[in-house]
């Protein structure tokens, strides 16, 4: 599904020649929406347990941090049946938890399975850019910088950042940088699924 291009709008990116699956991501996404935003109380204490809006998928030697993709159409606010995800006036897919009834339309309309379900409050838990921070938690942790916040279009986009996509056990990488074509893009994509499988390493050397 085609990325969200909205000026001024950021999304995370995700380069997987860095990311060394250490789950630092999760982590700290976790921390950043728990109530007391500390570490040991996060994870020790609090109860119930926040849940982390980002997850490290992990397919051989190959691995990526992945959360919401912002979709041009996003299914998941199409089918909310009580507004809880919905698109702002900026553009932004918004997600208001206090009109969540933890129906889960949401999570079987997203394409690429990135919302989570919050288990223990009966409701969803879905990536919010860690709205009100200059930085995401996730990209501000990364101790390989896998991840980048970048702008999609207009004067402040960031090129040559790749996007990844999960669907079940596929994983596609979308090049984004000029004068990448679909052949390229199809050899990494071969290349990637090859070093997933185990019979060669992970694609590198990546000018992101």
């Amino acid at each position: 599904m085609p990325e969200r291009r909205v000026e001024g709008v950021k999304k995370v990116y995700v380069n997987p020649d860095v990311c060394m699956g250490c789950g630092l991501c999760e982590v700290y996404c976790l921390v950043q929406h728990s109530r007391t935003r500390n570490l040991i109380k996060a994870f020790r204490r609090e109860k119930p347990r926040a849940t982390a809006r980002i997850r490290v998928e992990r397919y051989g030697a190959l691995s990526f941090g992945f959360q919401c993709r912002r979709c041009t159409e996003p299914l998941c606010a199409y089918s909310c049946i009580t507004g809880a995800t919905y698109v702002d006036g900026d553009g932004k897919v918004a997600f208001d938890e206090n009109k969540c009834i933890g129906c889960l339309t949401c999570v079987l309309a997203c394409p690429y399975g990135a919302i989570a379900r919050d288990e223990a409050r009966g409701l969803v838990a879905r990536c919010d850019m860690c709205d009100g921070e200059e930085i995401p938690a996730c990209v501000r942790n990364c101790p390989n910088e896998a991840l980048v916040f970048a702008e999609f279009s207009g004067a402040g986009a960031t090129p040559g950042v790749a996007e990844v996509a999960s669907n079940g056990a596929e994983v596609a990488l979308v090049l984004d940088r000029p004068g990448v074509g679909p052949d390229e893009s199809r050899a990494r994509r071969d290349e990637t699924r090859t070093a997933r499988d185990g019979s060669v390493a992970a694609p590198g050397g990546g000018d992101f």
